[in-house]
């Protein structure tokens, strides 16, 4: 059931999310201390746009994905996505003012539609049909320990340090992301 190819999905996908899991829950709390003038309804408006956005982008980038050639535009989906990501996160140590955070928080919404549909192909396509349910449950359970763990870490990092160490934290982890989905697309080639 875990072939290699598996492997370095799995790791990249709990990656991403783990990477994401960092700043999840407290989120709100870097906007309302370290952007002037957020409020409740500009903080509710920030994760409106990141799932708007999010949907969105998934429908239009899962439209183009079936077209033709779909293992390899999944592959560089994926790679793009995980780029994006690490844009996003590094744009965050440069946010100044509401502006600036609606506009990450729309990358960041690009870079889940990209490479999430696109490693659901992936593993739809390396997974044998009978094992695929029990894979997902595994993926679901791992990811929830994960998201919880990182959660966790997230919250000692801008507690004990601040927030600016933990988006160059986050920076890294996803830059570490796109190495793994770059070398992962040139082994399939």
């Amino acid at each position: 059931m875990i072939n290699r190819q598996n492997k370095y999905l799995i790791i990249s996908n709990l990656s991403f999310y783990g990477t994401f899991g960092l700043l999840f829950p407290i989120f709100p709390i870097f906007l309302r201390e370290k952007i002037p003038g957020m409020n409740i309804q500009n903080i509710a408006t920030t994760i409106a746009i990141f799932l708007f956005f999010k949907a969105l982008f998934t429908w239009i980038f899962t439209q183009y994905l079936y077209q033709k050639n779909t293992k390899k535009r999944a592959l560089l989906k994926n790679i793009l996505g995980s780029i994006l990501f690490t844009i996003a996160t590094w744009l965050y140590t440069q946010a100044s003012n509401i502006e600036s955070i609606f506009f990450i928080q729309i990358i960041f919404s690009i870079s889940f539609a990209l490479t999430i549909p696109s490693w659901n192909y992936l593993i739809e396509t390396s997974v044998k049909k009978q094992y695929i349910l029990s894979f997902y449950k595994l993926h679901a359970t791992s990811l929830t320990l994960i998201l919880a763990s990182m959660s966790i870490i997230g919250g000692f990092i801008a507690y004990n340090f601040n927030f600016q160490t933990l988006f160059y934290t986050m920076t890294i982890l996803s830059f570490g992301i796109s190495i793994i989905n770059t070398i992962f697309y040139w082994q399939q080639k």
